[in-house]
């Protein structure tokens, strides 16, 4: 075969493995021709699978970067299947599955960022599912359909159907936790992490999870257990989070029988790169030597764990997600605290420093933990409708008792935003209890004023709480000073909503909210316009009922403001009329 053709296509036999593999970063549609070429030729088997394995390589950045356009660049089924009969991997299938899913959110506190990762169970493998959108969230482990492209051990996903759900776990009562402290063989725990110092940071009685559950639960949820091991596992990266939960649970079942138990949490060592924490989303069926059992996951990154709140901020995020919370975030519009319907602002994914949700933060030696927002307590069903937050569609005037208190009373309101099925949630935020008290290192005026929150279920990030500024300047804002304080209001540009905050107290929060514009004394049918039909009602009014008489003078079979002219200019001696 003359060499010409070879280099036609920008490729020569002696170099054309050397070729495809400084060729890994280039477009998947250059591969796929390069690829396709190399066929057509029929060249040795070794260029041609040299050249699948790039091209395949270059697929599975693609499904993990950006999912939708690898479902984009699938190959015909006739070509991709030639290619797999050379080899599996090396080429994509489309199609659909069915199995269980698991959720995790891991959160890098130090970068300021996060991933979720869809799992699901294929045949006893777990395939990572990456979806053109994003699919909801259960708090228990679904059965779902995917359908997509699949290479190997992960699918681009077109759409992810839930088919059936697990009962989840609850999220009130006494939550079981059992702590499994882990050593890799090669990598050990730090000194301070020892079983009384976890086991106090989880379940001590003057500050730690199991309080600040309590507390921020009104007494509805806690948390009770026990702290196992360490157990020294093989060395791995601390990344594998799959690998690391079924080497505990094997190491640890001697010891724990895991079927008393629905919260399991993992600390571990510092080995390779991993976030510093990781959450199931809800509730999986889990295997141990005593059986199946239900239960979260969360693990832990020890190094970071130098103290108590530490501990507990950690622990409370992570719970937070298996509890299934997502992220507490910011939404900021500028100058403004909040823009049309529909329009998002810029977003950030932890930057609500009030609650546990946000980032685990370290200010100045505190740690900020926060209460977690009204919405998500409202979820987790830590507030009762109607009689601890309440559902505001018109107007009045509302007295909220501080957020923190146990005591029975209205701590939030859900305020329809008017003409959409958007909400904003007011709390009072106020330095009582364990937790909250320490937020005023980080904001002066958190406690003189309504913190609110912005519900949209339209919104790409829906799942997270936004919060927004009441004091804007420009993006970025600083949202320490976010609260809308006592003595001032907000008016939506955008509806006919009104928040003003009356006063601010240690008792409580009155705030006065709007929804209707006020109508003009002159808009006489009060559809929002003063016009001609108001000037005719206010005629009327003012003549009498029989202004008009029998006196339809324009022959329409209606008395109205034409006619009413007309009587008057005729009482005035004139001819001159509008109308026919």
């Amino acid at each position: 075969m003359p060499l010409r053709r070879y280099l036609l296509l920008g490729i020569s036999v002696a170099f054309a493995g050397g070729l495809f593999a400084q060729q890994t970063d280039d477009s998947l549609a250059t591969l796929t021709y390069q690829l396709r070429g190399l066929r057509t030729l029929g060249l040795p088997t070794s260029e041609f699978l040299n050249a699948a394995e790039v091209r395949a390589a270059a697929l599975g950045r693609l499904i993990e970067t950006d999912p939708r356009l690898a479902l984009a660049s699938a190959l015909p089924e006739e070509e991709a299947a030639a290619i797999r009969q050379w080899g599996p991997a090396l080429a994509e299938t489309v199609g659909g599955w069915e199995g269980s899913m698991e959720v995790r959110v891991e959160d890098d506190f130090v970068n300021g960022t996060t991933r979720n990762h869809y799992l699901l169970g294929l045949d006893g493998e777990e395939v990572e599912v990456f979806p053109a959108d994003r699919p909801p969230i259960s708090t228990c482990l679904p059965v779902v359909r995917v359908t997509g492209l699949r290479l190997g051990a992960r699918i681009a996903a077109s759409d992810v159907t839930v088919q059936s759900s697990l009962s989840s776990c609850t999220t009130s009562g006494v939550q079981n936790i059992a702590v499994i402290l882990v050593n890799f063989a090669s990598t050990p725990l730090p000194a301070n992490i020892t079983s009384a110092f976890v086991q106090n940071a989880f379940f001590g009685a003057s500050r730690s999870m199991d309080t600040y559950w309590r507390e921020t639960s009104y007494n509805r949820m806690s948390a009770t257990g026990q702290v196992f091991g360490p157990f020294t596992i093989a060395d791995m990266s601390c990344a594998s989070t799959s690998v690391i939960r079924s080497a505990a649970i094997a190491a640890a079942d001697p010891t724990v029988n895991f079927t008393n138990f629905s919260r399991i949490f993992i600390i571990h060592p510092a080995a390779g790169s991993c976030s510093i924490g990781v959450g199931t989303v809800g509730c999986a069926t889990l295997s141990s030597a005593d059986g199946t059992f239900i239960a979260s996951t969360a693990w832990m990154r020890a190094d970071y764990l130098q103290t108590t709140d530490n501990v507990i901020s950690v622990g409370v995020h992570e719970g937070g997600h298996n509890m299934g919370l997502e992220h507490s975030s910011t939404m900021d519009y500028g100058s403004i605290a909040l823009g049309p319907p529909g329009v998002a602002g810029t977003f950030n994914e932890y930057w609500d420093l009030f609650s546990a949700m946000g980032l685990s933060f370290n200010l100045s030696g505190t740690i900020l933990i926060g209460h977690y927002p009204a919405v998500q307590k409202a979820t987790l069903g830590w507030l009762q409708s109607g009689t601890e937050y309440q559902t505001v569609t018109s107007n009045g005037t509302y007295t909220l008792i501080p957020y923190e208190t146990s005591a029975v009373g209205l701590k939030a309101l859900r305020v329809q935003r008017p003409g959409t099925n958007k909400w904003l949630w007011i709390e009072y935020r106020q330095p009582l209890g364990s937790f909250d008290s320490s937020l005023g290192i980080y904001s002066g005026n958190l406690y003189s004023g309504a913190l609110i929150h912005y519900e949209d279920p339209n919104d790409i990030n829906a799942g997270q709480t936004l919060l927004l500024d009441f004091t804007p300047t420009a993006t970025p804002n600083n949202f320490a000073d976010s609260p809308l304080l006592a003595g001032h209001s907000w008016t939506d540009p955008n509806s006919t909503l009104m928040i003003s905050v009356v006063s601010a107290t240690s008792a409580g929060l009155i705030v006065t909210v709007t929804t209707t514009a006020a109508v003009s004394p002159c808009d006489l049918n009060a559809d929002g316009v003063v016009n001609v039909v108001d000037v005719q009602l206010s005629a009327n009014k003012a003549l009498g009922s029989s202004a008009c008489g029998n006196g339809d003078l324009d022959g329409n079979g209606v008395c109205n403001v034409v006619d009413l002219q007309r009587l008057v200019i005729a009482a005035l001696g004139g001819t001159c009329h509008v109308g026919p």
